[in-house]
């Protein structure tokens, strides 16, 4: 890849990857990318049974950063990629971190906690669309006041996530969405990190919260992350978010973690 002349882009879910291959490849021309889609890793039974390899998936779209070495006859060959300026960029990445990201995988751990198999059958649930909804309001509060981005793209771009996640053409499992509940809480990540934005915005994060502490009850057998989480069983809830991600103990967030965990409406289920 180091010897490739033309430019490389890194679709992961974190822009650090492309810093990261720059170094290693010692190329300059490598970009970030954000696909804009929610993609299933399976399907609905009925397509299964025609086709056991069956996926389903949005018609997303793609933004790649345009650092004006694009060819013109690249740009003409793809004409559904939206080339955009690296502020563009920014601007899309922390949507697609703060507003997809965030309440996705929290309808995934209240999915968990509630018995459902796909993320739509969770939003199903008035109790989970309701905090669901205002896990995407405390974030674009969040985001209009820290960030100089448009307030009528965030605004729509929040609009339209609940309905995406509800849709029951996707058939998104619980389980791919939710996997790895430890990365997703790492302290700059789509969790954590936005819990202590919205402290610093002067954002009461009580949906936030509630999604955490959802995500610290993700006891799936199967899961990497699994006897991580299973520790918070015998060590108190303060000394574990100190422990895994270094959250101080007299802070603000692990304050209030720790209250919503006291208080979390499943707890009394999980010990059933």
């Amino acid at each position: 890849m180091g010897q490739l002349r033309c430019p490389i882009y890194s679709l992961e879910n974190d822009p650090i990857t492309a810093e990261i291959m720059r170094k290693v490849l010692k190329k300059n021309n490598i970009y970030f990318g954000v696909p804009d889609v929610i993609t299933s890793l399976t399907a609905s039974p009925e397509s299964l049974e025609k086709d056991a390899n069956a996926i389903h998936t949005e018609n997303g779209v793609l933004y790649l950063e345009d650092h004006g070495d694009i060819p013109p006859y690249l740009k003409e060959l793809t004409p559904n990629i939206h080339w955009i300026d690296s502020e563009r960029m920014r601007c899309e990445w922390d949507a697609k971190l703060y507003l997809h990201n965030t309440p996705h995988c929290i309808a995934a751990f209240y999915g968990f906690l509630s018995g459902c198999t796909y993320v739509h059958e969770a939003l199903a649930n008035k109790e989970i669309a309701l905090i669901l909804e205002g896990v995407v309001d405390e974030v674009l509060q969040t985001l209009k006041i820290l960030t100089n981005y448009d307030h009528t793209f965030m605004e729509e771009y929040a609009k339209k996530e609940i309905r995406r996640f509800s849709n029951p053409l996707l058939f998104d499992p619980v389980l791919r969405v939710a996997r790895e509940p430890v990365r997703k809480l790492q302290p700059e990540g789509r969790l954590l990190g936005i819990l202590r934005m919205a402290i610093s915005a002067g954002v009461m994060p009580i949906n936030l919260t509630k999604g955490i502490v959802a995500a610290l009850r993700y006891l799936e057998p199967r899961d990497r992350d699994f006897e991580v989480i299973k520790t918070l069983d015998s060590i108190e809830i303060r000394e574990f978010l100190f422990a895994h991600f270094k959250v101080d103990k007299s802070s603000a967030e692990s304050f209030l973690i720790c209250k919503a965990y006291n208080e979390y409406h499943f707890q009394g289920k999980l010990h059933d």
